[in-house]
């Protein structure tokens, strides 16, 4: 009797504490954005803050106006997307065992490298309570 009592009161624990809560959480990312071409090369700091729910893989930036599927998660890293193209092409990951944010973007506009544009953001990001995906309210 004693058992059922003790495994009854570690279900109501488990509850208690929201099972699942250290799957949802936000990162606060900052460090030094670049911004390359023939033309310019400047860099500024940067803040981003990702809100994570890696149950059900889905991640939000910023605002929030658009919650996105998971391009992997791994035990070293979480990359929320990845994509090369003839155009253009990108990556956005941070390294889960030092917190090192990698985010990069590449456009080439035209036929020639003058046309070419890199955007390099690399930065730190801390772990944080998560707070939610927003309840947008939408006109249809």
């Amino acid at each position: 009797m004693r058992k059922i009592g003790l495994f009854i009161g570690m279900v109501f624990l488990i509850a208690a504490t929201g099972e699942g809560a250290d799957n949802k959480f936000d990162l606060q990312c900052s460090g030094t954005k670049t911004i390359k071409s023939l033309w310019v090369e400047k860099a500024e700091q940067y803040t981003i803050v990702y809100r994570i729910n890696l149950g059900e893989k889905k991640w939000c930036e910023g605002e929030c106006k658009a919650i996105n599927d998971f391009h992997a998660i791994q035990p070293g890293f979480l990359t929320f997307r990845a994509n090369v193209g003839n155009i253009s092409s990108g990556h956005d990951r941070v390294d889960r065992e030092t917190g090192a944010h990698m985010r990069g973007e590449t456009v080439q506009g035209g036929r020639g490298v003058d046309s070419k544009v890199v955007w390099s953001w690399e930065g730190q990001c801390e772990r944080a309570e998560f707070s939610g995906f927003p309840k947008l309210e939408t006109k249809f």
